[in-house]
């Protein structure tokens, strides 16, 4: 799994992106949405990690289960 970015459809990228505005929902889902987000714009795990305040693991688990 070395791609450098992950494919979303438009559709997704909006869904994606409405719940990472959504301060309703529990904020595991925001930042689940978000890693997502930040992997389709080519962003590495590290960045992600440090911008979310998040373990590298997590991210890579999120973006594992995302391909499952």
């Amino acid at each position: 799994m070395k791609q450098t970015f992950l494919p979303l459809s438009d559709e997704d990228k909006t869904y994606l992106k409405s719940l990472s505005k959504t301060r309703t929902i529990q904020a595991q889902v925001v930042d689940r949405a978000r890693i997502l987000l930040y992997k389709a714009d080519g962003i590495s795990f590290d960045v992600i990690a440090t911008r979310l305040n998040i373990s590298k693991r997590t991210v890579r688990l999120c973006i594992s289960k995302y391909y499952d």
